[in-house]
């Protein structure tokens, strides 16, 4: 058990060394320009979060708050990308109970003009980040609505702890049919 409590937490670092940083990288195929959004595959069902530089693609969940630890949570008073204003995806960076529900352990290799994509009710919405941001734990502005539209994913920073809120704040650059 001390062994599962102190190796977990840096697997998914390690796992990304493997694929990004390592000379394991050097040997591995090329991947495309992350700033290019991949078109989505017609076997992606439902609503799907698309981050090309963390190599992601979520489904993204609604409902209440129990459903955050299913993966990319909807905040549910917030707007969706169909709408327009502030629409905000939160998950977990880290748990010991379900580490595969820590889907934004590494958010913070997100930079600012990486492209970002929603898939959002068969359409896909496409983002560029213009904004990233700590802030703390009380601070609940970032989920208050905008007269312009914007893409709002937040999660816990630093990494095992609950104090921040590592804030990632994209714009939108067009619409996909």
């Amino acid at each position: 058990m001390a062994i599962y409590i102190i190796l977990i937490p840096f697997l998914p670092q390690f796992g990304w060394w493997v694929k990004h940083d390592s000379p394991v990288a050097a040997i591995l195929p090329p991947k495309p320009n992350p700033t290019v959004v991949p078109k989505p595959a017609p076997v992606v069902q439902g609503d799907t979060l698309f981050i090309p530089r963390l190599d992601m693609q979520k489904s993204i969940f609604g409902g209440g708050k129990a459903n955050l630890h299913k993966g990319v949570w909807h905040v549910p008073h917030t707007s969706t990308p169909d709408k327009g204003g502030n629409t905000v995806l939160v998950g977990h960076r880290f748990t010991y109970k379900d580490p595969t529900g820590a889907v934004f352990y590494h958010l913070d290799k997100v930079q600012k003009d990486d492209a970002i994509s929603v898939q959002w009710q068969g359409k896909m919405y496409n983002y560029h980040v213009t904004d990233i941001k700590v802030v703390p734990d009380t601070e609940l502005s970032v989920q208050d609505n905008t007269s312009d539209p914007q893409l709002t994913i937040y999660t816990c920073t630093p990494l095992w702890s609950v104090t921040h809120r590592l804030v990632i704040v994209a714009k939108p650059t067009g619409v996909d049919l």
